[in-house]
């Protein structure tokens, strides 16, 4: 896939060199997109080029703050509580700190960039149908604009619909229903789980049937189409031959990538991180700069999202100033322990909903603890070492934990101090939290704070897992409480949780029929894919966003409404259209 992407992008630079030494419009080779796309090769560039959009919502900012924010996990990182402009402050919208705008750029990048995706899909469906190209590979974009266009659905509503590829600007335009959209979603999953392969590595970044079943899966519980959700659930996981890690935390190590059991789909990010020539950066959607213009924000920043920036703030005992001179000389900002954009923080009740005592997935999901990672603490000056005795780089210089209680050893930062009686964030403190360890990627190289230039930064290269085996589990589980069988529910979860038990504690984490309810299943895919790009979802399609983001994220209690059931269409788009009218923004916007 990388090959045809690189083959694609040197025929555009060749052509625009060529034009530019003629200083005329003039095309020396004959080869237009056009005719070059309806060959064999091109083709294959078609379909590797058509997955490329999907790395502008996986692994980026905006995805995140689309899927994440404004939930009943996730309230706003303190550098993001008065953001007014940037990533972050689009990002402070979607957690509704201040109203969603028409004009917020994440919303607008989101919709060109689905829309990319699907336009790619229609082009190369009509081109391998046509051409009689391999049917797999077909199905592979029939897939695709399925997946896309659930996420426009979802985001935005009845909205702009079309099966046909076009490369003229759209001038006028009509709105479709939901329910129109569905009937093509539904209908590409067929069509896909009739030709595409039985198997597919998910390193290869490619679906497989099975892939294709456990997203229609996701499809059939959001309509409402309980027994063949669970079906096909079902289906998924006795035949196709995926399996539960017995190690939660393993699944997000970067020495295990690639052969995760229970992986059905990723989007893949390359493991070639040179600013010149590396993937990440040619293919990086946004292109940021470093602080002297040096380099670019890489295809993965996942792992800058959910996590504190550890190297100062209260985490300082009270008996040390302050001061640069002391953060310098203790904690150094680095990639690898989380040098935080912060801009999500875990809500109480996201942090209450796991039982660490039984559970592995809190451990396994979240870091706690964090090394002394400046070689300068070692050295005889420094006031770390005077104040507590550390000799040794690399020792445990924080614990940020639930209830964490201080040591002589080490400074320790009680996340529930963050939090006031009522349940909201305290933020008149510089509060930390551990960082999810999800998107973490240990092969970053360490910056500072000032010289993160050259060093790969935020340059990631792992791949962001879009649907795993355990969601097919939890998919049979609902399915089951609405179909009214909650032994049967509770059957399926139990294997589930049995998987995720700490060694030897798991009776203590079997559940019963009459646990088994809506709520008990949001509270079980909290707990196993919070930070996943799904809890908006997952809410919105239980009819329970409002409710429980009253109830368990008072930051934005008083904000939420039902509006923010769907996303502000962009202004861009309404006004680039001549019949406005026909095409109105969503309501409350």
């Amino acid at each position: 896939m990388k090959k045809y992407i690189v083959i694609n992008s040197l025929i555009g630079i060749l052509l625009l060199v060529s034009c530019k030494k003629l200083l005329k419009e003039t095309n020396p080779s004959g080869l237009t997109a056009e005719a070059y796309y309806t060959t064999a090769i091109g083709f294959e560039t078609l379909v590797a080029g058509a997955y490329q959009p999907a790395k502008w919502w996986y692994g980026q900012e905006e995805g995140l703050a689309f899927t994440e924010a404004g939930t009943d996990l996730w309230t706003v990182g303190q550098l993001a509580t008065t953001a007014t402009s940037g990533t972050a402050g689009e990002c402070a919208q979607l957690q509704f700190v201040a109203p969603i705008s028409t004009l917020n750029a994440s919303i607008l990048r989101e919709w060109t960039q689905l829309y990319r995706g699907i336009n790619l899909c229609n082009l190369g469906i009509e081109i391998g149908s046509s051409k009689g190209f391999s049917p797999p590979r077909v199905a592979e974009l029939k897939f695709l604009r399925a997946f896309y266009y659930w996420h426009v659905a979802e985001s935005w509503g009845d909205t702009h619909f079309s099966t046909a590829s076009t490369n003229e600007p759209i001038t006028k335009d009509y709105k479709t229903k939901v329910e129109v959209i569905y009937e093509q979603i539904f209908k590409d999953l067929d069509e896909a789980i009739e030709n595409l392969p039985a198997a597919a590595p998910y390193k290869e970044g490619r679906p497989s049937k099975f892939t294709a079943k456990a997203f229609k899966a996701r499809m059939c519980l959001t309509r409402g189409k309980w027994q063949e959700a669970k079906n096909l659930a079902d289906d998924v996981i006795a035949n196709g031959g995926y399996s539960l890690t017995s190690k939660y935390l393993d699944l997000w190590k970067m020495e295990k990538q690639g052969s995760q059991t229970e992986v059905l789909f990723a989007v893949n990010f390359s493991s070639n991180a040179s600013f010149s020539t590396g993937y990440n950066k040619d293919n990086n959607p946004f292109g940021y700069s470093y602080d002297n213009g040096i380099g670019t924000r890489g295809d993965n920043g996942g792992h800058l999202m959910f996590c504190p920036n550890y190297q100062g703030y209260d985490t300082i005992p009270t008996q040390v100033s302050q001061t640069a001179s002391f953060i310098s000389t203790v904690m150094q900002r680095d990639v690898r322990n989380g040098r935080g954009f912060n801009r999500h923080f875990p809500t109480k009740f996201l942090m209450d909903v796991y039982n660490e005592k039984i559970d592995q997935r809190y451990y396994g999901s979240f870091q706690t603890v964090y090394k002394l990672n400046n070689p300068k603490s070692n050295v005889a000056n420094s006031p770390y070492k005077k104040m507590i005795g550390k000799t040794l780089y690399k020792d445990t210089a924080i614990v940020i934990d639930k209830n964490a209680l201080n040591s002589n050893k080490y400074y320790a930062v009680d996340i529930y101090k963050y939090y006031l009686p009522d349940g909201k964030t305290n933020y008149q403190k510089n509060f930390l939290c551990p960082s999810l360890v999800k998107h973490a990627d240990s092969t970053r190289l360490t910056g500072t704070n000032t010289n993160e230039t050259g060093n790969g930064m935020v340059n990631s290269s792992k791949d962001v897992f879009v649907i795993r085996l355990a969601e097919m589990y939890l998919i049979s589980a609902e399915a089951s409480i609405q179909l009214g069988n909650l032994s049967d529910a509770a059957n399926t979860v139990n294997i589930l949780r049995t998987k995720r038990a700490i060694p030897g504690k798991e009776v203590d984490m079997q559940v019963s029929a009459a646990d088994m309810n809506i709520d008990f299943i949001l509270d079980e895919r909290a707990r196993e894919f919070a930070g996943e790009y799904l809890r908006w979802f997952d809410l919105k399609r239980t009819g329970k966003l409002i409710e429980r983001v009253q109830k368990y994220n008072p930051d934005i209690a008083d904000k939420i409404s039902s509006t923010h059931l769907l996303k502000p269409i962009p202004l861009a788009h309404i006004l680039s259209i001549t019949n406005p009218n026909d095409f109105p923004q969503n309501p409350g916007y």
